[in-house]
């Protein structure tokens, strides 16, 4: 299940660019809620609470505030694919 999330992540990722360069503001919401529901699965709280403003920024239609946001939310759920990558790999969480 690990090596699952770490290799959505990056799909995950790519909806949420291709939400903001379109300033699409339900598809950033939908994009955001997904990375949300799969980080909660690993009890990734920074990823959650990062995906979960996404989420509620873009519900808002404020898709600025969200491009602000979206970058700080790649670098963490990044570090999440590569901790992820890492216990599937290992069994060691470094996370």
């Amino acid at each position: 299940m690990a090596q699952a999330l770490a290799d959505e992540v990056p799909r995950l990722l790519a909806a949420v660019a291709e939400a903001l360069a379109a300033a699409d503001s339900d598809a950033l919401r939908r994009a955001a809620h997904a990375l949300k529901g799969a980080a909660a699965n690993f009890s990734a709280e920074a990823t959650v609470t990062m995906a979960s403003e996404l989420e509620r920024l873009s519900a808002a239609g404020d898709v600025s505030g969200a491009a602000r946001l979206a970058g700080r939310l790649e670098v963490e759920a990044t570090q999440l694919m590569v901790a992820l990558r890492t216990f599937a790999e290992t069994g060691i969480c470094a996370y």
